[in-house]
Parts: structure tokens; C-alpha cells; sequence
């Protein structure tokens, strides 16, 4: 099963840097929600699949962006307190 963003369908790709993350089981769950409500006004809840993709994320949600950028990283990790920006 391909997984693909809640927001704007994009499914990971190696090659353009598009990384999927999972909605949080913490407090920000509800911070992420708001966040698509805001482009989708008949959100509801997330699915145990939904995800949403790196392209909503600002370069400061994430501890190693630029080393994952240049190849350097393997795996493109957000900050504890990462939150959707970016429309």
C-alpha cells in the first residue's frame, strides 16, 4: 500500500526529498489537525495510515535537514515539537 499526504497527495520520493510522517500520539496531534482543518475545513480525524508530507514543514521542524539534503543523512527526523506550517 502507497501512502500519500492528507494535504496534497504527494507520496515519498527518494529523488525530490519527499518524506511522509505519521501523525503524533502526543499533544501535538491536535496542533497537526488544526493545521489541515485550516485547508481542509471537513477534516475529521486522522486514520492509523494518514500521513503528511515534509513539503508542510518549515527547515527548523526538522534536527537534520541540510545533512539530509546533501545526502549525509539517511533518514529526515523532526523535532519533538514539529508542527505543520507551511500551506
Amino acid at each position: 500500500m502507497s501512502y500519500s499526504c492528507v494535504i496534497c497527495g504527494n507520496k515519498a520520493n527518494d529523488f525530490a526529498k519527499i518524506v511522509l510522517f505519521s501523525f503524533p500520539s502526543s499533544i501535538l496531534r491536535a496542533k497537526w489537525n488544526d493545521f489541515v482543518r485550516s485547508i481542509i475545513p471537513d477534516w475529521s480525524e486522522p486514520l492509523y495510515r494518514s500521513v503528511i508530507c515534509s513539503a508542510h514543514f518549515a527547515v527548523k521542524d526538522f534536527h537534520n535537514y541540510y545533512q539530509y539534503q546533501h545526502g549525509l543523512a539517511k533518514q529526515l527526523k523532526l523535532t519533538p515539537e514539529a508542527v505543520p506550517s507551511v500551506s
